[in-house]
């Protein structure tokens, strides 16, 4: 008769709660590898797992509303609540990324600049965390239950050229910098880091010349 506590977006728009008994998902697929699933047939997954205890009731901290709520489950049973999750994401943003995802293979995120908060975290294919049943039945190619946006093996592709050129400018490295075809080893005896164009000329059975110098906004440019 414990009645589950709720898991809730940053604003208060409820992802998952309990209702005559059963366990609800109003987002369904767009919020699915967030809260996941809790069900008496298939286990726990997503946040319904990780904060299991806290959704339960059953994790005490000594702020004085989880011992309120504790000494309550403990000497009423009739009143067995909870508490509720509160999460960074924001429902709206989240059905948004799912949306313009139209059932491609891929994960969007989204994260605040200024605290680190994950604001989205979309992933498809999705799956319907209200119909375990027939999810189930799926064949496993679709891998619907992998949460691309954290499992996914993906290269970081042109994103992390910001990365690389903010610990460049860091160390003072502005230019000029010299890029020969034959690329540079980062110490001695490892494999040479070389450009992309390098291997493009190397399949065609061509010889690539290398950038020559070129500063580090122009590296940044041609992604050297």
């Amino acid at each position: 008769s414990m009645q589950r506590g709720r898991i809730v977006d940053r604003h208060g728009i409820v992802l998952a709660e309990t209702v005559n008994g059963q366990r609800r998902y109003p987002h369904g697929p767009a919020a699915a590898h967030i809260t996941g699933y809790q069900s008496a047939r298939y286990g726990m997954t997503g946040v319904e797992r990780a904060d299991d205890l806290h959704l339960r009731g059953a994790a005490v901290s000594f702020d004085p509303e989880s011992l309120q709520r504790f000494a309550q489950n403990l000497f009423n049973h009739r009143l067995v609540a909870g508490h509720d999750t509160v999460l960074t994401i924001d429902a709206r943003l989240q059905a948004e990324a799912y949306r313009l995802l139209n059932g491609r293979r891929g994960a969007v995120v989204g994260i605040c600049p200024r605290n680190g908060a994950v604001v989205v975290m979309a992933s498809s294919p999705s799956f319907d965390p209200n119909a375990l049943d027939v999810i189930m039945k799926r064949k496993p190619g679709e891998a619907a239950f992998l949460n691309r946006a954290v499992a996914g093996l993906y290269p970081p592709g042109s994103t992390f050229k910001a990365l690389v050129a903010a610990v460049a400018a860091q160390h003072k490295l502005g230019g000029p910098l010299d890029c020969p075809a034959e690329g540079v080893a980062a110490d001695a005896g490892a494999k040479p880091i070389r450009d992309h164009e390098y291997y493009e000329y190397e399949r065609d059975g061509k010889r690539w010349r290398g950038q020559g110098t070129i500063s580090i906004k122009e590296g940044l440019a041609r992604s050297s």
